[in-house]
């Protein structure tokens, strides 16, 4: 009777391997929604240094007192939005970019050598689009995130990024 019982017990049963899948399953899913909020922080703080680039080139370059005012409002909430995301992504060590890549600073540089003229429907246009990226992104963050501290500072971050887009 007792080698009965022991040599039933050296193989798993269909219980413990359904356990053991689903415990697969979870781990998986884990760490897809943790690449996930890794990659929405890392998109928001690019996106937060464009916006931050393109807030300073407006105030330099625009002639109109209301566009260089949205450029201020830009820049500010922006440097906000970076501040909190950096320190979250610092606190999961995340690997975050220094700066803005080369194709967006050649943007950027163009941009600022058109005509006074065009220039300031070009850039009310941006930054029309760029608030309404980050919005996008931040919503569907403040929906899919896994991550407490994204989640709340996204939630504190929206009201912000709201008004920006309003204003602009």
């Amino acid at each position: 009777l007792l080698i009965a019982f022991t040599s039933c017990r050296q193989y798993p049963q269909n219980d413990d391997l359904r356990f053991q899948t689903h415990q697969e399953k979870s781990t998986v899913i884990e760490y897809v929604e943790q690449e996930n909020d890794k990659q929405f922080l890392i998109n928001a703080i690019e996106i937060d240094m464009e916006c931050i680039r393109l807030g300073q080139l407006v105030q330099q370059k625009s002639k109109k007192n209301e566009v260089k005012t949205l450029g201020k409002i830009l820049e500010i909430t922006h440097t906000k939005s970076l501040k909190s995301l950096m320190k979250v992504a610092q606190k999961k060590a995340y690997k975050i970019p220094k700066g803005l890549s080369s194709p967006i600073i050649e943007k950027y540089d163009k941009l600022s050598q058109q005509s006074k003229n065009i220039l300031d429907l070009t850039l009310c246009n941006l930054i029309i689009i760029r608030n309404e990226e980050a919005l996008s992104s931040f919503e569907k963050a403040s929906l899919e995130s896994n991550d407490l501290d994204i989640f709340q500072c996204v939630m504190l971050l929206l009201p912000a990024l709201r008004q920006s887009l309003n204003k602009s």
